[in-house]
């Protein structure tokens, strides 16, 4: 090779790789400018339950307990592990897993930039996809806020680095790496339907279809055996559970509730570009954004019919898992249709302003500003609904965790300031509190280390000349167990937390 020709090829090379980390730079700040304030918030709800295990159970014990499957509906021990590793590294302090989390975040960003940049090779879109998708604040938020959101941090993190390697004809590290998303979040179950479509979109033999389908099948022989084998250990653990027709996970096939869910898909997807992009799905608007939408993909259909159908293929694959719940529906179930959508939308757009002939740094300027845009109000809608604490606005699609966060620090900050220590078998009672925010009891027995703690809501307590009844379960059936008067603390909340020792006054004074 001639030496200049040579010269030049690295410098172009060195400019390249200088520019990647530089934007890179630029995207973990986009992440810490929006996500920020999670490093205040402790562990909430189902994270008390994780740590509760870790702790009864000790190290080793719990270690052989997360790989039985028997009579788990959900299999996840790559998370578990992860729970079981921050827990030794920083106990019951939250910094370790939210620095976790952004990390993996912005790992997962990254690998949406390379996986857009393969299927469009245009470096502006891919970009402008990795940053989008890291700020989507309204999808990625209660992800972002409780350690059990590893599962779809992990999840999506694995997901994309095995369509990655995939893509990159490092077929086998592929297929390990999704025996790892597998055994994280069972939704990355549809990576594999989404790489077949992949390589059908690109195979351009002339073969017919059930040619090129047999063909490819055969390519991906090597995560089918993962797939195989996950299934054989999912068999009897999914059998021994029962689905209930009360069932959070009731599945569906056909009913209104479908169309809701793609209704609330393509709304929240669009909140995910911008939080403040809040569709009114009636009049107008449909007609305003269906139109943008249609000439975006007809200008895509006539330059890349194929890619077309693969980013819509891909988009329908990841919500196959979740779109025939009945009625148990998330935007962070979004995470893995998500990054479709997004190239989608760039991909039309950029094929759409194409015809006004602008220069590329036009292009460029417009693409930045819509990502400074997204940046800025992502920021500022978190902060909007942090601040606001207790009194923050139910969201649809949403655990609520900024509120459930802001129990928490309420009822741990009170109790251990009032009461720094605790008489043995004392119950709390609580005539406002949702206490799932922090696990029932759980939460004070690991703040008082103390096992004999009972906490419970007033809406399960009753009076009558015998005493004060508590009834542990729903089912009536049960029998409702007797509390002490004179070893109970029965807390209100009025703006401020008030003792009360008077019962009738207590349980008559209960919310509805």
């Amino acid at each position: 090779m001639d030496k200049t020709v040579e010269n030049n090829f690295h410098n172009a090379g060195a400019r390249r790789f200088n520019r990647g980390i530089i934007y890179s730079a630029f995207l973990i700040l986009s992440i810490v400018a929006v996500y920020w304030r999670v490093f205040k918030y402790p562990y909430i709800q189902d994270d008390w339950y994780i740590i509760n295990s870790i702790r009864t159970l000790g190290n080793a014990e719990y270690l052989s307990s997360i790989f039985s499957a028997t009579g788990n509906l959900f299999y996840r021990p790559v998370g578990q592990l992860y729970f079981l590793l921050l827990y030794n590294l920083s106990g019951l302090d939250p910094i370790g897993f939210h620095i976790g989390a952004i990390l993996i975040h912005f790992l997962s960003s990254l690998l949406i930039v390379a996986i857009a940049n393969e299927l469009t090779g245009d470096k502006l879109i891919s970009w402008t996809a990795g940053f989008f998708y890291a700020v989507s604040v309204t999808v990625h938020l209660d992800s972002m806020l409780w350690m059990v959101g590893i599962y779809d941090i992990g999840g999506a993190l694995f997901f994309f680095l095995s369509f990655l390697l995939f893509i990159k004809k490092r077929v086998t590290f592929s297929a390990i790496v999704y025996c790892l998303a597998l055994f994280t979040k069972e939704s990355t179950i549809i990576l594999l339907p989404v790489l077949l479509l992949y390589q059908l979109h690109r195979d351009n033999s002339g073969k017919k279809f059930l040619e090129k389908f047999l063909s490819e099948v055969k390519a991906l022989w090597k995560h089918g055996i993962i797939l195989l084998i996950y299934f054989l250990i999912r068999i009897p653990s999914l059998a021994s559970v029962p689905i209930e027709s009360d069932n959070p996970y009731q599945i569906q096939l056909t009913g209104i509730h479908v169309l809701d869910n793609i209704t609330s898909f393509f709304k929240w997807a669009l909140e995910g570009l911008n939080p403040y992009f809040e569709l009114p799905l009636s009049g107008i608007s449909i007609i305003i954004v269906f139109s943008i939408l249609f000439f975006g993909v007809y200008r895509i259909a006539r330059i890349e019919k194929a890619k077309t159908l693969f980013l819509g293929g891909w988009m329908a694959l990841g919500l196959l898992p979740v779109i025939f719940l009945t009625d148990h529906f998330f935007r962070y179930y979004l995470t893995y249709s998500l990054p479709a959508f997004i190239i989608f939308i760039l991909y039309g757009v950029r094929a759409s302003i194409s015809i006004f002939s602008l220069k590329h740094y036009v292009h460029a300027m417009v693409f930045i500003i819509v990502i400074c845009t997204s940046v800025i109000s992502s920021s500022i809608y978190f902060g909007v609904l942090d601040r606001q604490g207790l009194n923050v606005p139910t969201i649809p699609g949403s655990g609520n965790l900024i509120r459930k966060g802001a129990v928490v620090h309420l009822v741990q900050n009170y109790l251990l300031k009032e009461y720094p220590t605790l008489p043995d078998h004392v119950s709390l009672v609580f005539n406002w509190v949702p206490i799932i925010s922090f696990g029932g009891s759980i939460g004070p027995r690991i703040w008082y280390n103390d096992s004999t703690i009972h906490v419970y809501e007033v809406l399960r307590v009753n009076k009558d000349s015998s005493g004060m009844h508590v009834q542990l379960s729903p089912d009536e059936n049960q029998q409702p167990a007797r509390v002490d008067p004179k070893n109970t603390l029965l807390i209100k909340y009025h703006g401020d937390y008030i003792r009360t020792t008077n019962i009738d006054d207590f349980v008559q004074g209960a919310p509805n």
